[in-house]
């Protein structure tokens, strides 16, 4: 038992373990039991001591589990509302025209006349300047402003 402990330590893995509490009354248990078969054993109050505070900790337990599960249901539903928008499938953004080309850009990082025009595109295909950012290898600064130049061709 110690030496599994041990190497899960060891493993560095920082990931809380939910079934520690489950592991620890079991063992308890399993301790209590052996010794009572081999040892006399002697009775205090200090069990009915913690009894208060452990029941209290286990529902602090069950609070925070319910927590985090919560938010990483909301991650995964984020992740996956991104993943969609940076997707490029069944777009006209293939191997000529995919925004990462490198004739997209000079040297320097400034987008090419080639690069704006598909910057403006990804933005008429509805992509957030974060994804075009992305998907440009640009600031997202620079997306933004890209985004407002767009903004003012297309009300113009």
């Amino acid at each position: 038992m110690s030496r599994d402990h041990v190497e899960y330590r060891q493993e560095g893995d920082p990931r809380y373990d939910y079934d520690a509490l489950k592991r620890i009354r079991s063992y308890r248990s399993l301790v209590h039991e052996r010794a009572r078969s081999h040892y006399v054993m002697t009775l205090t109050g200090a069990p009915l001591l913690f009894e208060s505070a452990e029941k209290t900790f286990e529902g602090e337990l069950r609070r925070l589990r319910r927590k985090i599960t919560d938010q990483i249901s909301r991650r995964r539903q984020k992740d996956a509302t991104i993943r969609a928008e940076l997707s490029l499938k069944g777009t006209e953004f293939t191997d000529a025209w995919h925004p990462d080309h490198p004739e997209n850009q000079y040297e320097s990082g400034r987008l090419t006349k080639r690069g704006v025009e598909i910057c403006y595109r990804l933005f008429d295909a509805g992509k957030s300047p974060l994804a075009v950012a992305y998907l440009m290898h640009i600031s997202l600064r620079a997306a933004r402003k890209r985004q407002g130049q767009w903004r003012t061709l297309h009300t113009s």
